[in-house]
């Protein structure tokens, strides 16, 4: 892992652990930019914005994807909750009859 974030190796881990879902890394790596000094020249400045703004980017996309998986594993668990229940209430029928 890069120990500074002003290198360009830091924001490639950045970003990689975003892509793959690292989250616990991304905790990590997003603390120490807070505390970082900013570029020395514009070009640099810009440079580090570009980048950025790509790992916010690739953030929001995992993000997406996550509230799609979370909304098919709540509508998966409201069919099986659903079809347990008339299950269950055909099985009661029937041994009532």
């Amino acid at each position: 892992m890069p120990q500074s974030p002003d290198t360009p190796d830091f924001l490639s881990c950045l970003e990689k652990s975003v892509r793959q879902g690292d989250w616990n890394l991304v905790a990590v790596l997003t603390d120490r930019i807070g505390g970082d000094r900013l570029p020395a020249t514009p070009d640099e400045c810009g440079e580090r914005l570009r980048r950025l703004q790509n790992v916010l980017v690739a953030a929001r996309i995992a993000r997406a994807n996550l509230a799609i998986s979370l909304t098919r594993v709540r509508a998966a668990a409201g069919f099986t909750h659903a079809r347990a229940l008339h299950a269950r209430q055909g099985f009661g029928a029937a041994a009532d009859s």
